[in-house]
């Protein structure tokens, strides 16, 4: 994760989500719905968290970019990822450190592959339209808490849109490497 601006942001996001869906895109209805065990979801069920996790970002980055907008602080376009946020986002090996989702993003198991895939595609496009004040305003000020990293700017919750995904693409294979 080491992006410089907040174009390179976009465009990781895009390559992990290109990723995610080539991941899963030849899958049968028996490997989507494979459960190892009781306490892990499916591929079907992460697909829809992940598509509910982003819905909120947008939120946040949204509010986050108005909040920003009205200190009328210009920014040049580079991401200005917190030292500590790196440090956190390094330590947080999805193998090693276990995050339990709250459960107003905990799947509900009846949204379908389709519904999941269209709601992150109406995410993908809250977030690029917010790009362009992304990379003209400072959003250095505003935060918002994150459960796990605590206070985030609008750049980290976009940069954790692509992390999120990836953690969620190994967890994927895992469970591919056991049906």
């Amino acid at each position: 994760m080491s992006y410089q601006t907040i174009a390179e942001i976009y465009d990781g996001n895009a390559k992990i989500r290109a990723r995610l869906k080539q991941t899963i895109e030849n899958l049968t209805d028996e490997q989507l719905n494979f459960r190892a065990d009781e306490t892990m979801w499916t591929i079907r069920e992460i697909i829809e968290h992940i598509a509910i996790v982003e819905g909120g970002i947008a939120k946040i980055c949204a509010k986050l970019l108005h909040e920003s907008s009205e200190e009328n602080l210009p920014n040049d376009g580079n991401a200005n990822i917190s030292e500590d946020f790196l440090a956190k986002t390094a330590t947080s090996d999805r193998r090693t450190t276990k995050l339990s989702a709250p459960d107003r993003v905990k799947p509900s198991g009846t949204r379908t592959l389709e519904e999941s895939f269209a709601k992150m595609k109406e995410n993908d496009e809250i977030l690029n339209q917010l790009q362009p004040g992304l990379e003209t305003i400072n959003t250095q000020k505003a935060k918002f808490p994150h459960p796990y990293f605590g206070d985030m700017t609008a750049t980290e919750w976009l940069l954790l849109v692509g992390g999120h995904e990836r953690r969620h693409i190994d967890q994927i294979e895992e469970i591919l490497e056991k049906v």
